[in-house]
Parts: structure tokens; C-alpha cells; sequence
């Protein structure tokens, strides 16, 4: 008797736990994420381009002057990666040369300028007055936005451009030189990096 309860008690708690598992089964759910269905809906990885440059639409750009009247102002060669003065003659305080070009983003991520980085022409002596002048004797290199200065974190996003004026000039406040000054080879880096 006592054998025929103990088998009814296994068989009973055998049942409970069948039935818990029977229950806990028709509890259970799977849920799916699907990521893109379909090729139109595809998660896409878009490519991405960094192309900084000159504007080499117009390839020449001629000087302009302003001040005595026997300045003369040479013309810019102008590449994607640079720009060359090729020659600007000065006389007096007051006159300057200007070549006016464009940076364009033909990139896809957005930009913005870093840095500039300043190397001393041959023939002068120099002192870093800002970020984007460089005074070399009575001469003074300037990169300019329009008429403003230009300065550090000027933004481009993709596709945009911003014109640049390049000036070199002897201040209104400098004195006349009584021998002539050449220089040359003077550089000015614009570094960009991205946004």
C-alpha cells in the first residue's frame, strides 16, 4: 500500500511538472528585427570623398593693383593643390597686389581649416603677426575672406567654396626704402581637416 501511494505521489508530481512545462511552452513568443528587406531597402555604407582643392576653373588669374602708379602686379598660376605668384613690384606704403581665388569642397564630408603654416621667403626677415598675415620687412602676405581676415575653423561643408584674396602689400604705416628688397619662395600652407 504504501508502495501504491508513493507511486501515486511520483505519478502526480510527474503530471504537475509535465503540465508546467506544457504551459511555459505555450507562453514562449520569437520576435525578429529584419534589417532591409529588399535590396531597395538595404542598409547602405554610402562612399565618402575628401577633395579639398583650388578652384582651377580659371587656371590664371591676373593681379590687381592699387597705390603708385608705377606698381605692377603679376599673374597667379593656380593648380588644385596651389597657387604661384609669379611676380608683383611695390614702391611706396599704400601699395598692394591682390589675386582673388576660390576653395572648393568637391567632397562629399564636410571640412574646416586647421591651421596655417607660414614659411620665410628668402631675402626677408620675418614675424608671424596672425594666423593669416606674415610680415617680411616693410612687406605684408595676407589670405584674406573677401576683405576680412581669413581664420582658423572657416567651414565647408561638401560642395561648397569659399573666395580667397591673396594680397601682398607695404603697409600704410611702413617707411620707404631707399635700396631695393626681393623675396621669394615664401610659402603659406593651408592645412584643412575634416569637420
Amino acid at each position: 500500500m504504501k508502495n501504491q501511494k508513493n507511486l501515486t505521489i511520483a505519478l502526480t508530481v510527474l503530471i504537475a511538472v509535465v503540465g508546467l512545462t506544457i504551459v511555459y511552452a505555450a507562453l514562449s513568443q520569437n520576435l525578429s528585427i529584419t534589417f532591409g528587406s529588399s535590396a531597395s531597402s538595404a542598409v547602405v555604407q554610402k562612399g565618402s570623398t575628401w577633395d579639398i582643392g583650388f578652384d582651377t576653373e580659371t587656371a590664371t588669374v591676373n593681379g590687381t593693383k592699387t597705390g603708385y602708379s608705377l606698381a605692377t602686379c603679376g599673374t597667379a598660376s593656380v593648380t588644385k593643390e596651389g597657387v604661384t605668384i609669379s611676380s608683383a613690384t611695390l614702391y611706396t606704403p599704400g601699395d598692394s597686389c591682390t589675386w582673388n581665388v576660390k576653395v572648393k569642397n568637391n567632397g562629399n564630408l564636410n571640412a574646416k581649416l586647421n591651421s596655417f603654416t607660414w614659411t620665410q621667403p628668402q631675402g626677408g626677415t620675418c614675424d608671424e603677426s596672425s594666423n593669416n598675415t606674415y610680415t617680411c620687412g616693410n612687406i605684408k602676405y595676407s589670405v584674406l575672406k573677401g576683405t576680412a581676415a581669413l581664420a582658423a575653423n572657416e567651414k565647408l561643408t561638401g560642395g561648397a567654396s569659399v573666395d580667397l584674396t591673396i594680397k601682398v602689400e607695404i603697409p600704410a604705416d611702413k617707411n620707404l626704402s631707399g635700396t631695393d628688397v626681393s623675396q621669394y619662395n615664401g610659402k603659406v600652407q593651408l592645412n584643412w581637416v575634416q569637420d
